[in-house]
């Protein structure tokens, strides 16, 4: 596996998805609790971003697994700009996790 590769697949699929309209469910609630929005708009047409989630939620579980078995940092990235990145792939993509109907 190369991690820079591996890592700006995850980048760019984390942008995709964010290009067509994703947020975190967080987001959303924290709107409607701030009055932002009223009522909460929805995106039309409706756009499913679980494909882009889960590219860049297998590819941050593979850049995981890299890094536990001692596997290198490439020179573009610091540890810690890769791990931050890592860490909030993996929030975002957390309700992956919760669906049945879903697998990456």
């Amino acid at each position: 596996m190369d991690p820079n590769i591996t890592y700006q697949e995850m980048y760019r699929a984390m942008n995709d998805a964010r290009d067509v309209g994703a947020t975190h469910p967080s987001d959303i609630i924290e709107d409607v609790l701030l009055r932002r929005h009223y009522p909460i708009p929805t995106p039309e047409p409706y756009v499913d971003f679980t494909h882009y989630h889960g590219i860049a939620r297998c590819h941050a579980l593979s850049l995981v697994e890299w890094f536990k078995n001692g596997g290198y940092t490439p020179y573009q990235y610091s540890k810690s700009t890769m791990e931050s990145y890592i860490s909030s792939v993996l929030y975002h993509t957390e309700y992956l996790t919760m669906s049945d109907d879903y697998d990456y």
